[in-house]
């Protein structure tokens, strides 16, 4: 069992997305139209044959203009592999924000810039 300062890959995730929603909302037109993000995750793409993809596609509810954030997570330590790079770059040459997340602490640090970015606001980490 991982301790609590190195979580498994699948505590990060949803610890990461525990944190999103607490922090920004999820979006929902009906029940909660003013939350800011919704999040897909993309790692079941893998099924099918697409591996590679960032594990969490956010969208971001910004104004003039939503924004699509890519974000790769990994257990402290962890490593991209060969096939996420590539992936990584064909979605950076198109103009699209990457980031990878060692960890929960960063995966959380790297959303709160994302998000500030989006919303044309100066946050640090």
């Amino acid at each position: 069992m991982a301790d609590e300062k190195d979580p498994l890959e699948k505590e990060v995730h949803k610890g990461l997305k525990t944190y999103a929603y607490r922090t920004y909302g999820e979006y929902h037109p009906k029940q909660n139209p003013s939350g800011l993000l919704k999040m897909i995750k993309l790692t079941t793409l893998a099924m099918y044959g697409e591996a590679g993809w960032p594990d969490h596609l956010w969208l971001v509810r910004s104004k003039p203009k939503p924004a699509v954030i890519f974000i790769e997570l990994k257990r402290v330590g962890g490593e991209c592999t060969e096939i996420q790079l590539d992936r990584h770059a064909l979605l950076r040459g198109m103009g699209f924000d990457v980031y990878v997340a060692p960890g929960l602490t960063r995966a959380k640090q790297i959303l709160d810039q994302a998000v500030a970015k989006a919303l044309g606001k100066k946050r640090s980490a």
